[in-house]
């Protein structure tokens, strides 16, 4: 019994030790930007973890619990309000990608820009507003499954 139980704590103690291991790793090799610019959801590798995590436990469990007893809410207006803010924000990261590709690209081989440049914080500005894009992309999948059913 001993034995197992030594077992078990030394399992779970590597099991923690690794995890903690490559949550360190993670904040080694991020950007510094993510502190410095004060962003949203990329300060940290469990802040997309948390809304992905919330995300499925909504659509898989509170949703349904939810709209159970209810008729679905009407939302065509919202719904096409949204879709349109979603294609203007996707059109504009679009338009940037392609200007920076057409006119600042090496096409040989260009390293990441991770100084401190207005060039380089307005592409990581970008990047992390199509990172938010995809965050906001889940919406249209709760009111979807969710809300319309």
């Amino acid at each position: 019994m001993a034995l197992l139980l030594k077992k078990l704590y030394t399992g779970y103690y590597w099991i923690f030790d690794e995890l903690s291991g490559i949550y360190i790793y993670i904040f080694l090799v991020s950007d510094p930007r993510n502190e410095e610019l004060g962003l949203i959801l990329m300060s940290s590798p469990i802040k997309p973890v948390l809304v992905i995590t919330s995300y499925m436990y909504f659509i898989y469990n509170l949703g349904p619990k939810l709209m159970a007893n209810r008729k679905p809410f009407n939302l065509k207006v919202v719904l096409i309000l949204y879709n349109l803010a979603q294609v203007l924000l996707n059109l504009h990261i679009a338009i940037v990608s392609f200007e920076e590709l057409w006119y600042h690209t090496n096409w040989d081989c260009e390293l990441i820009d991770y100084s401190s440049s207005p060039r380089a914080i307005y592409i990581f500005r970008k990047y992390h507003l199509f990172f938010l894009i995809k965050m906001i992309d889940l919406l249209d999948t709760v009111s979807n499954y969710t809300l319309l059913d």
